[in-house]
């Protein structure tokens, strides 16, 4: 029935067929493509076919082949950059932490509560350099929670 149809196209230049046939070694009915062309010389008609399932073979094989690789690369990449963020992350903690209790001791130091044995020039003078210490302390872990665009410059 479809070898009539084969032999038509290809008598009139050449072309494809789709039709229904038989999987190999199977009772399973699948579409068919073929091309057929006359070969002049001889007044053959040359066909040639595969089956329609066999062309998502290979484009599935590379499509599961690329979501397993995007799979793996996405969680590579999560786990590289939550070791990264704890590894930037971790300083700063320790550093707003010395803040904190820099913040507390220049309270104490200005309240008058951390008093010198001896109030000499000497300590009193110390004393207000631990304090321009403390805050240079303070204002290097605030600037460290700001983002750079926030400068001028």
């Amino acid at each position: 029935m479809f070898v009539k149809d084969q032999i038509k196209i290809a008598n009139e230049g050449d072309g494809y067929l789709t039709y229904s046939w038989t999987l190999p070694n199977s009772d399973q009915v699948s579409d068919k493509i073929t091309y057929q062309k006359t070969y002049p010389n001889w007044g053959w008609v040359v066909s040639a076919g595969t089956y329609m399932n066999d062309f998502n073979v290979g484009p599935n094989k590379i499509l599961i082949t690329t979501i397993i690789t995007l799979l793996g690369v996405l969680t590579i990449g999560s786990a590289l950059i939550i070791l990264f963020a704890k590894h930037i992350s971790t300083p700063i903690k320790k550093i707003s932490g010395i803040q904190d209790r820099s913040k507390a001791a220049v309270k104490a130091i200005e309240d008058g509560k951390i008093i010198a044995k001896e109030q000499n020039k000497s300590v009193i003078e110390a004393k207000y350099i631990f304090v321009e210490i403390l805050k240079s302390i303070d204002k290097i872990a605030e600037d460290m929670r700001n983002p750079i665009y926030f400068y001028k410059i």
